[in-house]
């Protein structure tokens, strides 16, 4: 899968000192894996572009090199930079743009959530007990809403799904309320299907 990053090469017209060393080094050891084509960074392009007042000039093997804009500092960092970046932008010196295009990264899902009233079925209990005990037990499946004939409308299909919450009902002896249980899973990925329509009746 191609990925593409933009590094602010800003760093190389400021002199020398901690920081920029941190940044510099930084950038030789990712050139040393792209070239040396390490697996962590197969499919990576990667692109240092550097303000026309750049004083320094690493050489890189895998990472190319850009001079765009014109001047310097922090002008140049709000201004030219965001504009030629491709990608992702990796800033190392503490400072950047305001803005720049964002990316989509991990996906965050979550926890399902289901509620029933009080059923002898301790199914889920034992599967939570296992789970508690240190089992790792993930099953996939799925959550159907169904119309009023009971036939399939919508389902929800979770993957590598595990109960990390699972709470019984509050027991209350003035309370004569529906004893309701309550669980959340957690879950890896959710996808949503629509059930064809029934063909008309011709």
């Amino acid at each position: 899968m191609r990925r593409q990053w933009t590094i602010n090469g800003r760093f190389l017209a400021q002199p020398l000192t901690g920081v920029q060393r941190y940044a510099l080094e930084t950038v030789r050891a990712l050139d040393g894996l792209i070239a040396g084509q390490a697996e962590l960074a197969r499919g990576l392009e990667v692109e240092l572009v550097l303000p026309p007042d750049a004083v320094h000039s690493p050489a890189l093997r895998a990472i190319g090199m850009r001079t765009v804009g014109r001047g310097g500092g922090h002008a140049w960092e709000q201004t030219a930079l965001p504009r030629a970046v491709a990608g992702g932008l990796l800033s190392l010196c503490n400072t950047g743009p305001l803005s720049v295009r964002k990316l989509h990264g991990l996906r965050k899902y979550p926890n399902l959530v289901f509620k029933r009233g009080y059923t002898p079925d301790d199914t889920l209990w034992k599967w939570y007990a296992r789970i508690a005990g240190g089992a790792d037990e993930r099953y996939d499946g799925s959550v159907v809403l169904m119309n009023e004939a009971h036939k399939d409308v919508m389902r929800w299909n979770f993957v590598n799904g595990f109960v990390t919450k699972l709470e019984g009902p509050a027991l209350k002896a003035s309370d004569n309320a529906v004893a309701v249980e309550r669980m959340e899973i957690i879950h890896e990925q959710l996808t949503m299907e629509l059930e064809p329509a029934p063909a008309p009746v011709t």
